[in-house]
């Protein structure tokens, strides 16, 4: 059956006569064949399938792809990518894949969409993906083909296919203990609370610093070695005995992770110092009425012995 017939086309004597433009559907050979109706003077003439010079090739379509990544983001945001094709004959497809900071040559894809049905020419999202990790994410966006259209990709590194994706920048709050001061020998401590980290590792460091070293530039007298880190939370310093009364300086510090820039709070903050005073001893008041007796005791005694000298 054929698929496109021209209208009856009127003959005026010999010469070239034009069939008419068609606008092919399908890839593949094509086949014409020419028929003379004839007239009262002439017998009708055909030609035939697959007759010398009216085979026409149509091939398929190759299509581009123009495509933007999305912006910066903050680690544990989403990402996507988008892609518009043209030049397509009616495209059916599409599947754009995301390549990790570890990747720098996109071997293996991260996330990789499902397949995204095109009805044409146009712009196509890819879905979001959250970010696991900072740094530098690739794209790429690759197109199936159909019957009339080849496969067309992008490559690696291709222009605007890249989304930096930044470190989280957690938080350190602090409390030293006790909070009102204390006396000499009693314990001194620390506690950090970890927060807006994502998914932090890594380790917490507490330092403190002695009565004559107000600016903390000195040795600590203590420090609580690095303190593995698992995620945000609250983490204890461990305990020092002071020896020397004074006010003392605690500084905590967190040391970031692949996904996490450091954090530190500060010398001097009102709630990291703790003063610690001299031991007074107390009586307690049974003693202290032994003692007011005995004393009572030797004035009475000396009082007689002065009297008797007399």
């Amino acid at each position: 059956m054929a698929t496109f017939t021209s209208a009856a086309i009127p003959v005026s004597g010999n010469g070239n006569y034009g069939s008419g433009n068609f606008a092919s559907n399908l890839t593949g050979t094509w086949k014409w064949i020419a028929s003379y109706s004839g007239d009262v003077n002439n017998n009708p003439v055909a030609g035939g399938c697959n007759d010398a010079n009216e085979s026409v090739v149509v091939e398929k379509a190759t299509p581009t792809l123009t495509t933007q990544a999305s912006g910066t983001v903050i680690v544990g945001n989403n990402i996507s990518d988008t892609a518009t094709l043209a030049g397509g004959f009616t495209p059916a497809a599409r599947s754009p894949s995301a390549y990790g900071p570890n990747d720098p040559t996109c071997t293996t894809a991260t996330f990789t969409s499902a397949a995204i049905p095109v009805s044409g020419n146009g712009s196509y999202g890819s879905g979001d993906f959250a970010s696991n990790l900072a740094g530098t994410w690739k794209w790429i966006a690759s197109y199936s083909g159909d019957v009339n259209n080849n496969p067309v990709a992008g490559g690696c590194n291709d222009a605007n296919e890249s989304v930096v994706v930044q470190k989280a920048q957690p938080t350190v709050t602090t409390q030293a203990g006790p909070p009102f001061g204390t006396l000499i020998g009693n314990p001194l401590s620390d506690t950090a609370m970890l927060a807006d980290g994502y998914n932090p590792t890594g380790t917490i460091t507490f330092n403190l610093y002695g009565p004559n070293d107000a600016s903390c530039t000195g040795a600590p007298v203590y420090s609580s070695g690095p303190i593995n880190v698992a995620g945000n939370g609250t983490y204890p310093s461990g305990e020092f005995i002071p020896t020397v009364t004074g006010t003392y300086s605690w500084v905590a510090s967190y040391s970031g992770d692949v996904n996490n820039f450091p954090a530190a709070d500060t010398c001097g903050l009102a709630l990291e110092t703790v003063r610690v005073a001299p031991f007074v001893p107390t009586l307690s008041p049974w003693l202290l009425a032994v003692l007011v007796g005995l004393l009572g005791l030797i004035g009475a005694v000396a009082g007689r012995r002065r009297g008797a000298t007399r």
